[in-house]
């Protein structure tokens, strides 16, 4: 029904063509909104009550249809995926192995791509199901991109690398082969902070860091094509859809802009951001506090800008002239333009696929095989009838059966049935021809036969033939006997097995570690279980099957408070049956460490546990032979006669911010050694570096994975 005197394309006309997403990282209700650019007015809210008052991350469309949203907890392992129609109640979580840094999805909302630490994870949407795992930097990952056809990954990190993937490669098959850079770039000497992605099948690639540098990369080139050096570190970046023009944000809140037609032959500039009268390049002036977002809309008219003191700005390119400023709670997480969502203003919407958001946290290793319906389908007889033959040629030739002939067995029957001394032999036909029987084969022993008598075919198939099948006469002479082995044969057999047995044993054990080495969310759940029971005078925790019944070495960390400050923390590096391993050493770091008190039941609520298992322990040839951020350093040394020894694990010197001798000096003086520290001391020092996967789980996320899996709430 039309409204007299209304023109209903004049309405429809009225609508934006673009909308804005802001999110801050805020537990106030509302923290996430939708905004008309040339208004500013909000048309769509979300109030975060399925947050339980956790503080809001990262907030990404799933596609680009804007059926549902991914919202992120900041420090929490928990993602969350809502419905944005108000009236579809639609909500679903998972929890993670670690906090998500950075998340992107396809645009058919088709794949999820997460990076937690140093990891990128992919899942497949349609059934949760988890396609890959890799190690893809050195220090944790800061932004993840996709390219506009979906075919590149991007990734950026605090490692001032910026790494590309076939996204092929990332959800292959071949699960043994590693994951191959197709482009690497180090033109940062610091930690990356921003990245963006053109458009176009040859893509580039804009990059920003804390070491004053902006960089363009060219894909086809696998170059730098231009460097931008600033007088302040950058924060954001981003660049128009034209490829015309690049704004970049510093750490004080301003903003310039580069032209990039009018830099002529330059490869290298410098920016003055401070100066707000230069005239080389525009300075946008405005906020005053870093700059956590840049985005600009489709067309290149609008830019949007956002700091971490919670206040965005919509500002016309052309003009240079702010047209909305507001003020979110918190610091500006996500900015995006985005389409218009009918998902907003319709409220008959209906939402087309949902997304399976059970997300598995180990590798399925391609058990399961999800494949897309297609709108065409090949129904040519004869094209399929083809591929029969040929696969059926191939099995026989590979896999041919071959019975050798039994004396004095009689008749009996091939298939299905026991043996009898009359019982007839049954030839089993099987038919694969068409309802009309034409273009099939049938088969019988091993020669592929064409059949175009029908009844001759249902005679065979309702009444098998009986075929009365000869014993062959075997004469005495033939008949094969074993030689007797001797006592002594035998013994040597049996040992070769028990050796043979412990090999398999060793293997076993060896490819355990390799592959199962992996902390998850269930043994730190298991390690509060344990502190708990101990607490309250209960019998110990049952064992999360999830849990691998492998040897490790392993360190149990306590931590408390907003701060984190270290409660506790020991372990060992003896291999140790890991469930016997956690209940023990969770114990001993909450109750035991004489560096701190005993954890009591009242602290329990303020308590973060991490679960770090030990791998990978090699030999160093010189103290600095290893990596901040990748190795921890176990190290032993004699003091004047008395043999000293100390450990970091691997996040403490990054945590720190210590370099390698910062690191060695703090080892030598944890050891307790009171001795004068100079380079003689730290060459003499033994040193051995080793690797960890670590999880990390607050009380908060404790409780929640209880409740979300229907377990026991904690007392």
């Amino acid at each position: 029904m039309s409204l007299i005197g209304v023109d209903a394309n004049s309405i429809k006309a009225t609508q934006p063509l673009e909308m804005l997403l802001v999110s801050s990282g805020s537990a106030d209700p509302h923290s996430t909104i939708v905004i008309d650019p040339r208004t500013g007015v909000s048309s769509w809210s979300y109030k975060g009550s399925e947050l339980q008052g956790a503080l809001t991350g990262l907030v990404e469309p799933l596609g680009i249809d804007g059926d549902h949203l991914i919202i992120t907890t900041k420090d929490r392992p928990i993602v969350h995926v809502i419905a944005v129609n108000n009236k579809d109640r639609f909500h679903q979580k998972a929890v993670l192995p670690g906090p998500v840094s950075a998340v992107c999805s396809d645009k058919n909302g088709r794949m999820v791509f997460m990076a937690i630490k140093k990891q990128i994870y992919a899942w497949l949407m349609a059934t949760g199901e988890l396609l890959t795992v890799i190690e893809a930097h050195y220090q944790n990952i800061t932004r993840l991109a996709l390219s506009s056809d979906d075919s590149i990954l991007f990734s950026s990190s605090k490692d001032g690398a910026i790494h590309a993937y076939l996204v092929v490669d990332l959800i292959s098959a071949d699960r043994e082969r590693t994951v191959a850079l197709i482009r690497k770039w180090n033109a940062h000497t610091l930690a990356v902070t921003d990245l963006q992605v053109t458009y176009g099948a040859n893509p580039r690639v804009l990059s920003c860091g804390a070491d004053h540098m902006a960089c363009m990369h060219s894909m086809s080139l696998d170059s730098t094509i231009l460097k931008i050096s600033s007088d302040r570190p950058l924060s954001s970046c981003c660049i128009d859809s034209a490829e015309t023009r690049v704004f970049i944000g510093t750490d004080l809140g301003n903003i310039a802009q580069i032209n990039l037609f009018q830099l002529g032959s330059e490869r290298d500039i410098l920016v003055q951001t401070n100066d707000e009268k230069n005239t080389k390049f525009h300075i946008f002036s405005g906020h005053s506090e870093e700059i956590s977002m840049l985005t600009v809309n489709t067309d290149g008219s609008l830019l949007a800008s956002g700091d971490i003191s919670g206040k965005y700005y919509i500002w016309e390119i052309g003009s240079h002239q702010c047209l909305k400023v507001s003020t979110m709670r918190s610091s500006i997480f996500s900015l995006k333009f985005i389409p218009y969502w009918n998902s907003i203003s319709s409220a008959e919407h209906i939402a087309k696929v949902r997304p399976v958001w059970e997300l598995q946290r180990e590798s399925s290793k391609n058990k399961n095989l999800a494949i897309e319906l297609a709108s065409e389908i090949n129904l040519d007889k004869d094209y399929w009838a083809g591929v029969i033959d040929q696969t059926l040629e191939h099995l026989l030739s590979e896999e041919a059966i071959h019975v050798p002939p039994q004396p004095n067995l009689g008749n009996k029957i091939v298939e299905g049935a026991k043996e009898t001394d009359s019982a007839p032999k049954v030839i089993e036909v099987i038919d694969l021809r068409d309802d009309d029987g034409e273009g099939a084969p049938i088969i019988g022993g091993k020669q592929l036969k064409k059949k175009k008598n029908k009844k001759k075919k249902k005679h065979i198939e309702n009444h098998p033939v009986p075929v009365d099948v000869p014993a062959p006469a075997v004469a005495e002479s033939d008949t094969v006997r074993a030689p007797a082995a001797s006592s002594q044969e035998i013994e040597a057999l049996k040992k070769e097995i028990v050796r043979l047995k412990e090999v398999n044993r060793q293997m076993y054990e060896f490819v355990a570690k390799e592959v199962m080495a992996v902390a998850n969310v269930e043994m730190a759940v298991f390690c509060f279980d344990v502190i708990l029971s101990h607490l309250n005078n209960e019998k110990d925790p049952p064992v999360p099957p999830q849990i691998p019944d492998v040897k490790l070495p392993l360190f149990v960390t306590w931590k408390k408070g907003p701060n984190h400050d270290l409660r506790g923390c020991i372990g060992t590096f003896s291999d140790m049956r890991l469930s016997k391993g956690l209940a023990e050493y969770a114990a001993i770091s909450a109750f035991r460490d004489t560096r701190f008190n005993p954890i009591v039941k009242e602290e329990v609520p303020l308590l973060q546990c991490g679960v770090s298992l030990l791998v990978k322990f090699e030999e160093t040839s010189h103290y600095k032979d290893w990596q901040v951020g990748v190795h921890g350093v176990r190290m032993d040394f004699n003091d004047n006669g008395r043999n000293r020894s100390a450990v970091f694990l691997p996040e403490v010197a990054a945590e720190q911010g210590w370099d390698h001798i910062a690191t060695i000096d703090n080892l030598i003086r944890k050891s307790g050694s009171s001795a004068r520290i100079d380079e003689g001391l730290r060459e003499s020092l033994h040193i051995v570096r080793f690797q960890s996967s670590k999880i990390v789980l607050d009380y908060k996320d404790y409780v929640e994975y209880k409740k979300s899996n229907g377990l026991p709430l904690p007392h």
